[in-house]
């Protein structure tokens, strides 16, 4: 096992180098190609008799991101580089300078640096990794097998889950009586619970398809027992339904009276008058705007509704009550910066005459049979 995987206990190896980059255009032609290269060759000569490869790098390499740092590339790894230049680096002794090396940048002059990496750690200390590395493939693989018999075995026997916990050596669990909104354990999967009411386990009455419950957890279920649904007996929902209906009517006469009371102070009576004649608590919220949080959400909703004309009216309170809405005064906004407000009405019209003739463009592409030639633009492309 070790020796088969060695390559996962072997540091990659990667390598330091510098170099000295003599470009060359693509559409180079015999004669360019030349001049460079004899170029570069000059320099190659000087380096092998003793000049410095740094100070030369900074002189002549036309690379702008290692020029003034002596050519230095820094560390890289097998794949970084254009392969010409990694074939050569690859092949190199730390200290040594390279022939000239020609890739699709131009000709270089590569010089190794240092090489890092690339010694695979000894067995004993990764003995335990590797025991542990086994242990954890064979029980994934058994657990495939398995996943895999079960699978065959509950679709090629529809009727019993008995062979598959007699085949796999697994034990039948029974769920207590669930309902499609759910159950306990296992039947608060959203997945599981989906499964056995879908038609194969609830209608057919087969085995479920292999569920993936997700975390290595598979399972297959079938129907035991189904009590229809049915109409719950008076006596159990009697006082609930009583409950509802008080609520109901409750609500129902709080609206009567609340509209009773719309009509009477649009027919001109007071205010305080009423409140003293129904025990009425009159709340005064002053000045608000539409942002006012210190007046509840349905009020101001209602409120900034309500056409300008009308000064009374009603909504209905999250907690079940009733709301009377009187409006004392109407005070209208501040317009703001005209030039503003001159500028945004400019730009609704400009959206609206772009619409407009979007519009007449798809109207009159409707009615026309239009070519477009792919080809052509292709070609300009």
């Amino acid at each position: 096992y070790y020796q088969d995987n060695l390559s996962q206990y072997t540091q990659p190896e990667r390598r330091k180098a510098s170099h000295i980059l003599f470009t060359l255009p693509s559409d180079a032609d015999t004669e360019t190609k030349d001049k460079v290269k004899a170029e570069a060759q000059t320099v190659l000569d000087k380096i092998n008799s003793g000049s410095d490869f740094s100070e030369m790098a900074k002189l002549h390499s036309k690379d702008p991101g290692s020029a003034d740092n002596g050519g230095d590339l820094g560390f890289f790894g097998k794949g970084e580089m254009v392969p010409a230049f990694e074939e050569s680096a690859y092949s190199m002794q730390p200290g040594s300078v390279s022939e000239l090396v020609e890739s699709s940048f131009g000709y270089h002059i590569i010089k190794l640096i240092s090489v890092e990496g690339g010694e695979s750690k000894p067995l004993e200390t990764v003995k335990d990794a590797i025991i542990e590395s086994i242990q954890f493939d064979e029980v994934e693989n058994d657990y495939f097998e398995k996943v895999e018999a079960m699978q065959t075995i509950a679709y090629e026997q529809p009727d019993s889950l008995e062979p598959v916990s007699a085949e796999l050596n697994l034990v039948i669990q029974e769920s207590k009586l669930i309902t499609n909104a759910g159950g306990e354990g296992l039947f608060a999967n959203a997945k599981l619970l989906n499964v056995a009411f879908s038609e194969t386990v609830l209608e057919e009455g087969n085995n479920s398809d292999l569920i993936e419950l997700g975390n290595d957890h598979v399972a297959v279920i079938r129907l035991v027992e189904r009590i229809p649904a049915d109409i719950k007996p008076l006596d159990e929902v009697k006082s609930m339904i009583e409950t509802r209906l008080k609520q109901d009517s409750i609500t129902e006469k709080a609206q009567e009276k609340a509209s009773e009371l719309v009509k009477q102070l649009t027919d001109g009576k007071s205010l305080n008058d009423l409140s003293q004649e129904h025990s009425l608590i009159i709340v005064n919220t002053g000045a608000v705007d539409r942002q006012d949080i210190s007046v509840p959400r349905e009020i101001s909703n209602k409120a900034f509704t309500m056409p300008r004309e009308m000064k009374y009216s009603t909504t209905n309170m999250m907690n079940g009550d009733i709301a009377v809405i009187v409006i004392k005064s109407i005070e209208d906004g501040d317009s703001g910066d005209q030039a503003l407000f001159d500028s945004i009405k400019t730009a609704l019209l400009q959206n609206t005459g772009n619409m407009e003739t979007s519009l007449s463009i798809l109207q009159i592409r409707s009615d026309s049979k239009i070519v477009i030639n792919t080809q052509l633009l292709r070609k300009q492309e």
